[in-house]
C-alpha cells in the first residue's frame, strides 16, 4: 500500500447519525424519541447531526446495533434511521 493511501485510511472515521426534527416538530423539542413522522428523514444527510464518532464501521454498527437493542420499544422513532456514514461519504459533506 502506498503512504498516500495509508494516511488517506488513517483520516477517515464513521459517524453516527440520526435524522433532524422536522421545522416545526414542537414534540422533538419535549420527547426525543417521539414517532419517525416527526422527524424529517428525507432531509439530505448534509443536514443530519452526528451523535457519534467511530474509527471504523464496525464499531459504529455495534454502536447503533446497541442502541437500537436497547430502545427496541422505540423501534418506530428516529433510532430506525440512523445509520453509520464514512466521513469521507459526499452524500455528507456539509460545505
Amino acid at each position: 500500500m502506498r503512504t498516500r493511501h495509508a494516511t488517506v485510511l488513517a483520516l477517515l472515521v464513521w459517524y453516527l447519525i440520526e435524522p433532524p426534527p422536522l421545522p416545526d416538530s414542537w414534540w422533538s423539542r419535549y420527547w426525543p424519541w417521539s414517532t419517525t413522522h416527526r422527524w424529517n428523514v428525507a432531509a439530505p444527510l448534509s443536514r443530519w447531526p452526528v451523535r457519534d464518532t467511530f474509527e471504523t464501521v464496525e464499531q459504529c454498527q455495534d454502536d447503533l446495533a446497541m442502541t437500537r437493542q436497547k430502545n427496541a420499544e422505540y423501534i418506530a422513532s428516529s433510532i430506525e434511521a440512523w445509520q453509520c456514514v464514512a466521513s469521507d461519504d459526499r452524500r455528507y459533506k456539509t460545505n
